[in-house]
């Protein structure tokens, strides 16, 4: 307790201003009081803040300078979303051919490189400055509250990122502030046996009241303390990013570790995106983001349509990302959350592109529906890890872990009938018995995949 009091009333705020130097006390005082305004409100700070953005990148980076000037375009504060369509959309390909363009590093302007993952492609670097850093700390600090956690209360990081885990070890000042903070990082790459077996020791003896893990890696190390009935202390709650988390999952990990999940969206080039309630509703931060859900028409979503999120960050002026494509698909609903919060909601993430199915007739199919159909027909001790890709728009290949083949044929005609129902076509179902599912380039595993026909 009295390690905690220090960690906020002293070493943050001497940490934030004398040795980081960013906004990360100011903002996290803004946003804690302004969450709790309308959605009006909130919709006109955001107003403001594109305004604000739109008009210096317009004015200082070379790229967006030029494209103001060639279609001549005009915009205002009060009609600042709608002029926001006039602008093209950014993708990844763009960023690695105008970087150069993309850019300007004022004088005094704090900067640092940083990359994607590279889960599903090779990894994009790009430039943020401090002014987005400060943002995301105290955006991360909020999202714990939101669990009745406090920054400085025993924390457990189980992660897979390689370049995270890196910086975790190699300064002397990230090691000072994560004993300062009481966080112990975890390396989730390559989880064996081994590892989880230390893991879970190591959460019981640690008795940490938050753990932020990547899903795969948390759900892996569920099943092994289940199966080895290890008896862990139960924290307040367990926050997941970086992944999808899918039903399946987040119901093995709370009955496991005996506390609720809470699923944070976000991205390397964006920070925190939304984060989930106490009522589990899925919020955007539009004091930090603009948002926008599209259709394969580049029109904005029907409400319950599923489309692809385009993301506008408010706070990295360093290196403007105006419209810029996440390849990720959600849900737009206009509904409000029962928690009071004047914050619009997803209402689901989908997945990344290439994590959904489609037909021929253009219907996308979550991954997460057939995710379901696999761990409803099967109970979790009869299967390991599982894949599901979609080879073409008729042929699935199912990559499982079946412990017992010989009692498997009905629970595979019925997974085969189920998936047919979904997809409204005759299709053809290829079973590949495994032992393991290989994982992504950044250490991810992935449960389904598209490799036809990536989304435009």
């Amino acid at each position: 307790m009295i390690k905690t009091n220090i960690a906020q009333n002293i070493f943050e705020p001497l940490y934030a201003k004398a040795y980081v130097k960013d906004n990360r006390l100011n903002y996290y005082n803004f946003i804690k009081k302004a969450q709790w305004n309308t959605l009006q409100e909130n919709e006109k700070i955001q107003a403001q803040k594109l305004y604000q953005l739109i008009k210096y990148a317009s004015k200082n980076i070379p790229y967006y300078k030029k494209i103001v000037k060639k279609e001549k375009i005009n915009f205002s504060e009060s009609t600042i979303f709608k002029d926001m369509r006039k602008f093209p959309l950014m993708t990844k390909e763009i960023v690695k051919k105008e970087f150069n363009s993309l850019y300007k590093i004022q004088k005094g302007m704090r900067w640092y490189y940083r990359a994607t993952s590279g889960t599903t492609e090779k990894p994009l670097r790009f430039i943020q400055d401090y002014s987005f850093q400060g943002n995301h700390m105290a955006m991360f600090k909020l999202q714990y509250e939101w669990s009745d956690v406090k920054l400085g209360e025993r924390l457990i990081e189980l992660l897979v990122s390689r370049d995270y885990i890196a910086e975790q070890k190699k300064y002397l000042s990230n090691r000072f502030a994560n004993w300062m903070y009481s966080i112990s990082v975890l390396d989730a790459l390559s989880l064996n046996h081994k590892k989880k077996k230390l893991y879970a020791k190591k959460i019981t003896k640690g008795k940490p009241r938050l753990i932020v893990a990547n899903p795969e890696s948390i759900f892996e190390l569920s099943k092994f303390i289940k199966k080895s009935g290890f008896k862990v202390h139960p924290p307040k709650a367990i926050k997941v990013v970086s992944g999808i988390l899918y039903p399946h999952m987040r119901k093995e990990i709370e009955s496991v570790f005996g506390c609720p999940v809470f699923d944070i969206y976000g991205a390397r080039e964006c920070g925190i995106i939304a984060g989930e309630c106490e009522e589990k509703r899925l919020h955007q931060n539009v004091l930090h983001h603009y948002v926008e859900i599209l259709n394969k028409d580049n029109i904005p979503c029907r409400e319950g349509e599923v489309g692809e999120i385009y993301v506008t960050l408010l706070t990295n002026f360093a290196m403007p990302l105006i419209r810029y494509r996440l390849r990720d698909l959600a849900i737009y609903t206009k509904s409000l959350c029962a928690c009071g919060r004047g914050l619009p909601l997803f209402d689901e993430i989908v997945g990344r592109d290439s994590d959904v199915f489609k037909t021929k007739d253009g219907r996308i199919i979550p991954g997460k529906k057939i995710v379901q159909i696999i761990t409803e027909s099967f109970p979790d001790e009869s299967i390991g890890q599982f894949q599901i890709i979609q080879r073409n728009y008729n042929l699935f290949e199912v990559k499982i872990n079946i412990k017992n083949r010989l009692n498997s044929n009905k629970k595979k005609s019925l997974v085969e009938d189920l998936i047919g129902e979904i997809v409204g076509e005759v299709c053809r179902i290829k079973w590949v018995y495994t032992s393991t599912i290989k994982a992504t380039q950044s250490g991810k595993y992935r449960f389904t995949l598209r490799d036809f026909d990536i989304l435009d």
